[in-house]
């Protein structure tokens, strides 16, 4: 589905590359942390597959399509297959739930009835059917994090993409919002999960890709988070 070649990303501010000769290979249904310390590129990585970025020099591939080939049209499709959730919620204060949630179909230009329909679905998904009409102020960080999960898959993505999500949480919180990823990728989504908590990527034992300052330095099935230290 993901096949990334000898993928390199240098910003003009970084004194070494944020990104080096990564290869990597992502099936249809896989779920893979992305584990390394802060800095290792794993957002970075996230922001390649995406095409939040695009590489200094190798190819990002996604269903048998280089990506430095799109045009904005073609970009356009291949968020629309992406869904994103961020590590600090990324929701708006001044809209409920609900509204925050369908902003992802109206963007899309979703029409009312599907956007009534799907909406209810997604915060059903991930357990907060009955706080359409609160706002992210009114909801412990958990539950804003699972409104977070729930915009990034009422589009239906392909392909699930977290950054840290849940580096705000507690331990119990952040524990449950794995079992919810874990319930998403069983439906068939591509999940991949950039983080550095050692101990949730031991628990959950699925694929663990490691970086350490840009390179890929493990590729595990069943794997832990053990070559960082």
């Amino acid at each position: 589905m993901i096949e990334i070649v000898s993928a390199t990303k240098v910003y003009k501010t970084g004194s070494r590359p944020a990104v080096e000769e990564v290869d990597l290979r992502v099936g249809r249904g896989e779920f893979i942390f992305l584990a390394g310390p802060m800095g290792a590129g794993k957002t970075t990585l996230i922001k390649l597959i995406s095409c939040e970025e695009r590489p200094t020099k190798g190819q990002i591939k996604f269903l048998g399509s280089d990506t430095a080939a799109y045009k904005e049209r073609h970009l356009l499709l291949h968020r629309r297959k992406m869904g994103l959730v961020f590590q600090d919620f990324r929701l708006l204060k001044n809209k409920t739930i609900y509204e925050n949630v369908a902003l992802a179909l109206v963007v899309s230009g979703r029409p009312p009835r599907e956007i009534k329909r799907r909406v209810p679905v997604a915060l059903d998904r991930v357990g907060l059917s009955g706080k359409e009409n609160s706002f992210p102020s009114e909801l412990s960080g958990g539950e804003q994090q699972r409104a977070g999960i729930a915009r990034a898959i009422v589009r239906e993505p392909l392909v699930l993409l977290a950054d840290e999500p849940t580096g705000n949480v507690d331990r119990e919180t952040a524990l449950g919002l794995m079992e919810l990823f874990e319930r998403i990728n069983e439906g068939g989504t591509t999940v991949l999960i950039a983080t550095h908590d050692r101990d949730m990527v031991g628990r959950f034992k699925k694929r663990v890709v490691t970086l350490e300052q840009g390179r890929v330095v493990g590729d595990e099935l069943q794997g832990s988070y053990d070559r960082v230290h």
